[in-house]
C-alpha cells in the first residue's frame, strides 16, 4: 500500500474495533478486502478511485479463481468482498473524502443472481441426536485421551457453547451442582464478549455423567479451578510432563475440530464441525418444548435475543425432510392430526374443554 492509503486503513481498523465494536475476525475480513482491493489498483489512492476502477474490481472478482481450490470464487465470498469495500468506501466519504462521487460506491453491488447465490446457498449438514450418540459411543471412554474427547463432545451437546470459548473455559466455570456454565467474558472467549451463563439442555445424562467424571479425573490428577478445563497437555495423559505444561489451554480451537473429525470417522458418520451441534439443539426446541415460555428459554440458553435468530439461522428444514413433510402431509389428506397439531390444540383449548377432553380420554 502507499503510505496514505495504508494510513487510511490504519483508521478504518480502529473505527472497526472502537466505533463499531466488530471482533478481531470481523475486522480481519474486512481488511482482506481492502487489501486485495488496493493490490488490484496498484496503490491508486483511495481518493481518486472513480467509477470504471470499481467496475473493473468488480469484473475482476466476479471470474477471479481461488488459488486454493483452482475455482471461481463462491458467491458468499464476491458478497461479502463488495459489501466490504461498499462500507469502507462509505466511510472514506463520510470521514475523509466528503467530495468523493458518492454514486461511485453504488457499483460494488454484486450481481443480483450473485446475492441470490449467496443467500441460498446449500447448509451443512447437521448431525442429529442420534448421530451424536453414535459419536460418543464410538470412543473408548476407559481411556483418558477418549475420556476428554467425549467430554468436549458432550459438552457442546450440553450446553451448545462455541469451540473459542470453549477452549478458554477454567474448571471453575463449569458449576456442576447446578448443571451450569459461566461464560464469563472477562476470562472466557465469548461471541462479541457476550456474557452468559447456559443452563444445561436436557439431551441426556450420559453427557452430563462424562463431564463429571472428565472433571473428577482432572481435580484427581491435581488441576485447581482456575486449571483449563481441557488443557493441552492434561496431567494424567503425559505423567512426565511439567506442571506448567499441563495447566496451559489449547492456543486455538483446532484440537476441538480434530476431535469431532476423528469421533464422525470412527463411528462411519460424514464430519459434522463443532458448530453444527448448535443447529442440532435449534432442531431439537420444536420438539422438546411445549410452551412459546419454554422455547424463548431454549433460545435465550442458545445465546440469542431473539428466537427468530434460532429459527432462521439454525432451525432451518434440510430440502430431503422438507420433501418428507409435505409428502407426508399429502397421504395423511384433511383427516387425522398428528401429536404435535393435537397439543397445539390442547394448548390453545379453554380450561373447561381440556377438562372435557381428559374426560372423554379418561373414560
Amino acid at each position: 500500500m502507499t503510505v496514505e492509503n495504508d494510513i487510511l486503513r490504519y483508521r478504518y481498523q480502529g473505527f472497526l474495533e472502537h466505533a463499531k465494536g466488530n471482533s478481531t475476525k470481523t475486522i480481519d475480513s474486512h481488511l482482506r478486502a481492502i487489501v486485495g482491493f488496493n493490490q488490484f489498483q496498484r496503490g491508486r489512492l483511495f481518493g481518486t478511485i472513480t467509477i470504471e476502477h470499481i467496475m473493473a474490481f468488480r469484473k475482476h472478482i466476479l471470474e477471479k479463481v481461488s488459488q486454493t481450490t483452482g475455482e471461481e470464487l463462491s458467491a458468499s465470498t464476491i458478497v461479502h468482498t463488495l459489501g466490504a469495500l461498499q462500507d469502507f468506501f462509505h466511510w472514506l466519504v463520510d470521514s475523509e473524502f466528503p467530495k468523493f462521487d458518492r454514486a461511485a460506491i453504488e457499483y460494488f453491488t454484486p450481481p443480483k443472481r450473485t446475492e441470490l447465490n449467496a443467500r441460498t446457498r446449500p447448509r451443512r449438514q447437521v448431525p442429529t441426536p442420534e448421530d451424536i450418540a453414535r459419536m460418543v459411543a464410538a470412543i473408548d471412554i476407559d481411556t483418558f485421551i477418549g475420556l476428554r474427547d467425549a467430554a468436549v463432545i458432550s459438552i457442546i451437546f450440553l450446553t451448545a457453547i462455541r469451540d473459542g470459548a470453549l477452549v478458554s473455559l477454567r474448571i471453575k466455570h463449569v458449576r456442576a451442582d447446578q448443571r451450569q456454565i459461566n461464560q464469563d467474558t472477562n476470562e472466557v472467549d465469548t461471541k462479541l464478549g457476550q456474557n452468559q451463563v447456559t443452563t444445561w439442555f436436557p439431551v441426556g445424562e450420559q453427557y452430563e455423567a462424562i463431564l463429571l467424571k472428565w472433571l473428577h479425573a482432572r481435580k484427581a490428577a491435581g488441576a485447581t479451578d482456575e486449571d483449563p478445563l481441557f488443557p493441552k497437555t492434561p496431567s494424567m495423559i503425559a505423567p512426565k510432563a511439567s506442571q506448567a505444561d499441563c495447566n496451559l489451554p489449547w492456543a486455538s480451537a483446532t484440537p476441538v475440530r480434530a476431535i469431532f473429525k476423528d469421533a464422525c470417522a470412527t463411528a462411519g458418520l460424514p464430519y459434522f464441525n463443532p458448530h453444527s451441534v448448535r443447529n442440532t439443539l435449534a432442531h431439537m426446541k420444536g420438539r422438546v418444548c411445549r410452551t412459546d415460555e419454554e422455547k424463548k428459554a431454549w433460545s435465550q440458553n442458545l445465546g440469542h435475543k431473539h428466537m427468530r435468530t434460532t429459527d432462521d439461522d439454525y432451525a432451518h428444514v434440510a430440502s430431503e425432510r422438507q420433501h418428507e413433510l409435505l409428502a407426508g402431509m399429502t397421504t395423511r389428506g384433511e383427516e387425522g392430526l398428528d401429536a404435535a397439531e393435537i397439543f397445539d390444540l390442547l394448548r390453545a383449548a379453554t380450561p373447561e374443554k381440556r377438562a372435557a377432553v381428559r374426560v372423554l380420554l379418561s373414560g
